[in-house]
Protein backbone atom coordinates (compact mmCIF):
# COMPACT_ATOMS: atom_id res chain seq x y z
CA UNK A 1 0.00 0.00 0.00
CA UNK A 2 1.06 3.92 -0.90
CA UNK A 3 1.67 6.06 1.63
CA UNK A 4 -1.11 8.93 1.98
CA UNK A 5 -0.10 12.30 2.34
CA UNK A 6 -3.07 13.35 4.06
CA UNK A 7 -2.47 17.12 4.73
CA UNK A 8 -0.60 17.49 1.17
CA UNK A 9 2.19 20.29 0.86
CA UNK A 10 5.15 19.60 2.94
CA UNK A 11 3.82 17.39 5.40
CA UNK A 12 5.42 13.76 5.62
CA UNK A 13 3.88 10.89 4.41
CA UNK A 14 2.04 8.50 6.55
CA UNK A 15 0.75 5.34 6.26
CA UNK A 16 -2.57 5.19 8.41
CA UNK A 17 -3.01 1.25 8.43
CA UNK A 18 -0.03 1.15 10.84
CA UNK A 19 -1.58 2.71 13.53
CA UNK A 20 -4.10 1.12 15.92
CA UNK A 21 -8.28 1.49 14.59
CA UNK A 22 -10.80 3.37 17.09
CA UNK A 23 -12.72 0.34 18.34
CA UNK A 24 -15.97 0.27 19.67
CA UNK A 25 -16.70 -0.67 23.41
CA UNK A 26 -18.12 -3.40 21.97
CA UNK A 27 -15.13 -4.03 20.51
CA UNK A 28 -15.92 -3.56 17.08
CA UNK A 29 -13.40 -1.37 13.90
CA UNK A 30 -16.21 -0.70 11.86
CA UNK A 31 -18.51 2.20 11.65
CA UNK A 32 -21.46 3.20 9.68
CA UNK A 33 -21.97 7.16 8.80
CA UNK A 34 -25.40 8.61 10.06
CA UNK A 35 -26.71 11.97 10.19
CA UNK A 36 -28.54 13.40 13.53
CA UNK A 37 -30.86 16.47 12.74
CA UNK A 38 -30.74 18.70 15.77
CA UNK A 39 -33.29 21.21 15.75
CA UNK A 40 -32.40 24.95 16.63
CA UNK A 41 -35.01 27.45 17.69
CA UNK A 42 -35.90 30.14 15.15
CA UNK A 43 -35.22 32.94 17.53
CA UNK A 44 -31.77 32.32 18.06
CA UNK A 45 -31.09 32.02 14.03
CA UNK A 46 -33.13 34.83 13.24
CA UNK A 47 -35.87 32.77 11.65
CA UNK A 48 -38.75 34.45 13.81
CA UNK A 49 -40.71 31.20 14.55
CA UNK A 50 -39.50 28.71 12.34
CA UNK A 51 -37.37 26.64 13.76
CA UNK A 52 -34.27 25.51 11.85
CA UNK A 53 -33.06 21.83 11.16
CA UNK A 54 -29.32 21.39 11.34
CA UNK A 55 -27.78 18.03 10.16
CA UNK A 56 -25.05 16.65 12.18
CA UNK A 57 -22.61 13.64 10.30
CA UNK A 58 -22.21 11.27 12.80
CA UNK A 59 -20.90 7.81 12.83
CA UNK A 60 -22.28 4.50 14.52
CA UNK A 61 -20.86 1.01 15.27
CA UNK A 62 -21.95 -1.32 12.40
CA UNK A 63 -22.32 -4.14 15.38
CA UNK A 64 -24.10 -2.74 18.42
CA UNK A 65 -25.62 0.68 16.63
CA UNK A 66 -23.64 2.95 19.40
CA UNK A 67 -22.25 6.08 18.65
CA UNK A 68 -18.52 6.21 18.01
CA UNK A 69 -15.89 7.40 20.85
CA UNK A 70 -15.31 10.51 18.77
CA UNK A 71 -18.82 11.59 18.55
CA UNK A 72 -19.98 10.68 21.72
CA UNK A 73 -17.09 12.76 23.07
CA UNK A 74 -18.10 15.32 20.99
CA UNK A 75 -21.96 15.19 22.30
CA UNK A 76 -20.49 14.75 26.03
CA UNK A 77 -18.48 18.01 25.55
CA UNK A 78 -21.46 20.12 23.76
CA UNK A 79 -23.93 19.43 26.55
CA UNK A 80 -21.45 20.68 28.86
CA UNK A 81 -21.29 23.70 27.55
CA UNK A 82 -24.42 26.59 29.06
CA UNK A 83 -25.95 28.37 25.83
CA UNK A 84 -24.30 32.01 25.71
CA UNK A 85 -27.20 34.04 24.98
CA UNK A 86 -28.47 37.16 26.21
CA UNK A 87 -32.30 36.57 25.16
CA UNK A 88 -35.01 37.19 27.69
CA UNK A 89 -38.04 35.87 26.68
Amino acid sequence: MDNINLKGGDMPKINPFKYPSEKCSCGNEIFVPGVIFKKIPGMLVGQGTEDVQAPIKVFFCSKCGELSPYDKELFAEANEEKPKTDLII
